[in-house]
């Protein structure tokens, strides 16, 4: 909100990753925890918080995205409220990374302005998608989307093994991915990254490479459950 923070139904294991995972949700998968107790992912609380008058004009300008901010805040409300004391292991984890074919990118820059689709849902990192089908295959039609933004995409059709925006490319694009038939794929389903293969990305002159990239351990030193209210 523009003076504080409201949500609902989240588990402390939630706040916590918001907290500390210097990630995006759909990331989380590559952060571990230790020592975390059993009702910190079955406890559910609602969070209304308010930001202090001096800092409310940084907190509106703040970029949504990556969470700076928001995660400082809950820093401080999860140590005060719940006594959380923790440490961070950094480490390596498997990604899939997009990557700049051989050809080059085949990629249309974004017309500021121009109309889109709707209903559209609106990327984590800039820009929208919109889903429609033809003929029972699913199209999702990209507007003004970052290359960071089609990963996260593609991530969530590979939660196990994400992927990772390694193009170079920092403009907004506009393109389409659309979903192979199941008459299209090869039984891949030992391979982590086969639900990717549904979503081809070689007519956009990119391609995806396995790679790695960093992951993180939280081990909980000490948490409570919340003070009442």
């Amino acid at each position: 909100m523009p003076n504080g923070y409201r949500a609902t139904g989240l588990t402390l294991w939630q706040l916590i990753m918001y907290a500390y995972s210097q990630q995006a949700p759909m990331y989380w998968s590559q952060v571990k925890t230790q020592n975390l107790p059993d009702w910190a992912n079955t406890e559910y609380y609602a969070v209304d918080a308010r930001v202090a008058s001096k800092d409310i004009s940084v907190w509106k300008a703040q970029d949504n995205s990556n969470y700076v901010l928001l995660s400082a805040a809950l820093r401080s409300a999860l140590k005060e409220r719940c006594k959380l004391a923790l440490h961070i292991i950094p480490g390596e984890a498997q990604y899939y990374s997009i990557v700049v074919g051989k050809q080059g990118a085949k990629l249309n820059a974004s017309v500021p302005g121009a109309e889109t689709q709707t209903p559209s849902v609106e990327l984590p990192f800039g820009g929208l998608m919109t889903i429609t089908h033809h003929d029972g295959i699913q199209v999702r039609t990209f507007h003004a989307a970052t290359m960071k933004s089609l990963a996260a995409a593609l991530t969530m059709n590979s939660p196990s093994r994400p992927v990772q925006d390694k193009t170079g490319l920092t403009g907004r694009y506009d393109f389409s991915l659309q979903q192979r038939s199941s008459a299209d794929q090869t039984d891949q389903m030992d391979d982590p990254g086969a639900a990717l293969n549904r979503w081809p990305i070689g007519h956009l002159g990119l391609a995806l490479k396995l790679d790695k990239g960093s992951s993180s351990t939280l081990v909980i030193d000490h948490i409570e459950r919340p003070d009442k209210n």
